[in-house]
């Protein structure tokens, strides 16, 4: 589930730019829809938080997400899959 985790978050960091805002349909899309991992109201929610914490969006969801999803661990590789290329 880790390496899932962290390849989803690679494959949205390479393919969007824009940064955090353009992220959010694609991290819709794919966390909600596809795959299941968090509901609706949880991404919305995470959306708000990440919002109003100091700090780039998409990487504030990553580390949300995956935390979340696996804990403190998850949260890093979330994060380093979608941070470890330039967007």
């Amino acid at each position: 589930m880790l390496l899932r985790i962290f390849g989803e978050f690679l494959k949205i960091g390479i393919v969007t730019f824009g940064g955090g805002q353009a992220m959010l349909p694609i991290l819709q899309h794919e966390l909600v829809y596809n795959y299941g991992w968090i509901n609706i109201d949880k991404f919305l929610y995470f959306v708000s938080v990440s919002e109003a914490t100091p700090g780039p969006v998409a990487l504030n969801m990553a580390t949300f997400i995956g935390f979340e999803l696996k804990g403190v661990i998850g949260s890093v590789f979330a994060t380093l899959g979608l941070s470890c290329l330039p967007s």
